[in-house]
């Protein structure tokens, strides 16, 4: 079986799954090819737009950010559809058609809402005899799914998004409730946390807090060090700065100076089988509340706390993990050394903090997802399709 995958570098967690696609794939056997639909098949403009333009976006223009996508959920869908499915993509129809023939996969994988409404439109006007794959990689529904309602399949978070789907011209055949892809090696459960904090050299009795950061994250390091010396019980505090380098050296000489009262074990970039171990001999998380980072530490029973500076899909995140009793919001009333304070002082809290993320967790999605495509993705025929210097001329 051969399986192409489109994703695109918006955030990390596309990519991110995409890589995860591809290790279990071709676990099963699978040739597989991915492509990033922007930095492969469009202008440098657009690859930096939908790249590095986002990031600033969501670091620097936050609040106009979130006025855009709100006012995307409030147009009218039937509206969006009639519009002709987001014509500033028509330009990638060529070359995601021409990679298509020539590799001619028996099942496309979309990990960006962007890919599949390219590949929904390609659908519409020819061929493709594959079979197509979306997947939502958040807790709330992104504006214009409804353009991508003429593919094969959608991978969905949980059965509370299926009404809203085929409110969105999906059908009940097209859905499967798999909950979101991520690396399985988070399925097997977490790892003992007296046993993991001894194996990495931490305290093993101490509450231990998990700190995301990324290149998006609004909290700057004196700000985070001014909050945990606020928090008067015993802590150790575990702090991942993803890509950003500088943040990194930065927190170093500042621990270097004894500015934080409690321990921190500062990491840089951590690889799937590190992150596994640092949230396993997590208590509690805080960072933003990005789709794949969430899921990673419900999985593992670590609730979250959120930071509420963040993208508007994030917003949505956010807002159903307040209502399933998963995560705390922090802002200016409810601050981390409040919040934390108060959750270190009535363990019940946190042990139901942490049933109610078990009980929302779906270990294997990533396993069902593939599962699925192996088993749908079968008699694919391209003897049909037209001559990609003929389409060319179309176009």
């Amino acid at each position: 079986m051969k399986v192409l995958i489109l994703t695109a570098s918006a955030g990390n967690g596309h990519n991110s799954t995409a890589k995860a696609f591809e290790n279990k794939l071709k676990e099963n056997g699978a040739d597989v090819k991915i492509v990033d639909m922007y930095k492969e098949c469009g202008t440098k403009l657009q690859a930096w737009i939908r790249e590095s333009g986002y990031f600033f976006a969501c670091n620097h223009l936050v609040g106009v950010y979130n006025a855009v996508f709100k006012n995307c959920e409030k147009r009218n869908i039937d509206v969006k559809y009639t519009n002709d499915g987001n014509k500033e993509n028509d330009s990638f129809l060529y070359p995601i058609l021409k990679i298509i023939y020539s590799y001619q996969p028996d099942a496309i994988v979309c990990t960006y809402f962007t890919c599949g409404i390219v590949l929904n439109n390609l659908r519409l006007k020819y061929h493709i005899p594959a079979k197509i794959y979306c997947m939502t990689l958040d807790y709330g529904i992104s504006p214009y799914w409804e353009l991508c309602n003429k593919i094969d399949y959608m991978f969905i978070t949980d059965e509370y998004m299926k009404e809203q789907f085929i409110k969105r011209g999906f059908t009940n055949e097209q859905i499967v409730v798999s909950g979101i892809p991520i690396s399985l090696s988070f399925a097997s459960g977490e790892l003992d946390k007296k046993e993991v904090r001894a194996e990495l050299g931490m305290s093993k009795d101490i509450p231990t807090l998990l700190v995301t950061r990324s290149k998006m994250f609004p909290y700057s390091n004196r700000k985070l060090i001014k909050e945990l010396n606020k928090v008067e019980q015993q802590l150790q505090v575990i702090i991942i700065n993803g890509l950003s380098k500088d943040g990194k050296l930065e927190l170093d000489k500042m621990i270097e100076k004894g500015k934080c009262r409690h321990k921190i074990y500062n990491y840089g970039f951590v690889d799937t089988a590190l992150m596994f171990k640092l949230f396993s001999a997590s208590d509690i998380m805080f960072g933003k509340a990005g789709g794949l980072t969430s899921t990673e530490s419900i999985t593992l029973g670590v609730p979250l706390l959120i930071i509420d500076k963040i993208p508007q899909q994030e917003v949505r995140n956010a807002e159903f993990l307040y209502s399933v009793g998963c995560a705390r919001q922090i802002n200016r009333k409810n601050t981390l050394s409040s919040t934390l304070t108060d959750i270190l002082k009535d363990k019940n809290t946190l042990i139901e903090m942490r049933e109610n993320c078990i009980n929302l967790r779906k270990p294997f999605a990533l396993q069902t997802c593939v599962e699925h495509i192996l088993n749908t993705a079968k008699d694919v025929d391209y003897t049909n399709i037209d001559s990609i210097d003929n389409i060319k001329k179309k176009i």
